[in-house]
């Protein structure tokens, strides 16, 4: 089932560091989280060819956000559903726990 979901993120105090993205599926928000982190990874390391880090590290990095959530659309009720951020970092573990098993 497509479960529409927009992920609002405050990276900073500031009110004009909000945005948020929206995705056609949880799992598709979920991939873009990790995606992020991975892309922050790279920034801070250009020069390394790999980069590790485990799941400790990723929720660190959701923390260092001054605000996350999602809002997942359910369609029985025709709403959206507003998840925090320890619901984020269950799914992201949910995720990455599927992938390893691959």
């Amino acid at each position: 089932m497509t479960q529409h979901t927009i992920i609002l993120i405050q990276r900073k105090k500031a009110k004009n560091s909000r945005t948020f993205m929206d995705f056609n599926t949880v799992a598709l928000a979920i991939e873009e989280i990790i995606r992020l982190y991975e892309n922050f990874l790279q920034e801070q390391n250009p020069n390394a060819r790999n980069i590790n880090y485990d799941i400790a590290d990723l929720n660190a990095y959701i923390d260092r956000f001054e605000d996350i959530g999602c809002l997942v659309y359910e369609p029985g009720i025709q709403a959206y559903i507003p998840h925090d951020r320890e619901w984020i970092k269950s799914r992201i573990f949910n995720h990455l726990k599927k992938l390893s098993r691959r």
